[in-house]
């Protein structure tokens, strides 16, 4: 019997490798107060096992988002929270400063990364309230 669990871990380790890349949607683009950062805000899909999801990115304006860092990842908790129109949790993303940060993200919202600090950037979280 054990010479059947190589050829299984095989076959599983083959499928796992199989599921479609998640899609990202742009909602939003924010740039710092002295525009050296910039604040992306993204929906995203990874299909119809997973929830819609909000991702915030931080990253130096000169550089393209595939180099920018993923700070926060939220979603909507099964539809209980508020969604933007592409299904993630409503964020609302505001520079204080050219280094602080500050997201704002629905109650019921189920948050799965609030990053601290990206890039010499210090992130603060809150709660939004919707109407």
């Amino acid at each position: 019997m054990m010479r059947v669990r190589g050829p299984i871990l095989l076959v599983v380790a083959l499928l796992g490798g199989c599921s479609a890349p998640c899609e990202e949607v742009p909602i939003s683009r924010n740039f710092a107060p002295d525009n050296n950062h910039i604040a992306y805000v993204t929906g995203r899909n990874c299909g119809a096992t997973a929830d819609f999801a909000t991702v915030v990115w931080v990253g130096r304006s000169d550089a393209d988002k595939d180099s920018a860092q993923e700070v926060f990842v939220a979603d909507s908790n099964h539809g209980r929270a508020t969604t933007f129109d592409r299904g993630g949790p409503v964020v609302r993303v505001t520079w204080l400063d050219a280094r602080h940060l500050h997201v704002a993200g629905v109650n019921e919202a189920r948050i799965f990364k609030n990053q601290a600090r990206s890039d010499g950037i210090s992130i603060s979280y809150g709660k939004l309230t919707v109407d």
